[in-house]
């Protein structure tokens, strides 16, 4: 059991690593440049590279905090969208309880995924129009482009289900 649970743990610390792997690659190489591009403080993004996060992974506040930097690569929001993907499904252990406790925490923010953002930098509207956003029907309405009016998005390569389902 022990084993097996720091096999979990493992595969965890080491998909948290792939985030400051990814910005790296993407020319953030700096301690204060990293922390920069996740909208988070430098002993946060000390203890993100160094892996001496707790055992329990990346808060939903936390995660919340990086996805909402204006200055986040989409290499670097896809690892992210990677590592939640991978927490919802149980992939790092954590227990049904967990999970729904992560999940309504996460699901409070409209987190956008990379091809979200990059579409929306694709087609900026002028300054003052009003844009078309997805309310949580299938329908659009007309309104400011804020997360409150926004649709919690899935992200890519999650596979739904509900905490519930026990799958």
């Amino acid at each position: 059991m022990f084993i097996a649970a720091s096999a979990t743990k493992a595969r965890q610390a080491k998909k948290i690593s792939e985030i400051a792997d990814a910005l790296a690659n993407v020319g953030y190489v700096t301690l204060d440049e990293q922390a920069k591009a996740l909208g988070i403080c430098r002993s946060t993004m000390w203890t993100l590279i160094k892996a001496t996060h707790k055992t329990s992974g990346l808060s939903a506040h936390l995660i919340k905090r990086m996805l909402a930097a204006p200055q986040l690569p989409p290499p670097v929001r896809e690892k992210i969208n990677g590592y939640v993907c991978e927490r919802l499904a149980g992939t790092f252990g954590h227990s049904q309880m967990q999970l729904r406790k992560f999940a309504s925490r996460l699901s409070s923010a409209g987190i956008p995924t990379a091809a979200e953002v990059l579409e929306k930098l694709q087609h900026r509207p002028t300054p003052g129009r009003p844009i078309a956003v997805r309310s949580s029907g299938d329908s659009t309405h007309t309104g400011q482009d804020s997360p409150r009016s926004r649709a919690a998005p899935e992200l890519p390569g999650c596979v739904s289900r509900s905490p519930d389902s026990g799958t």
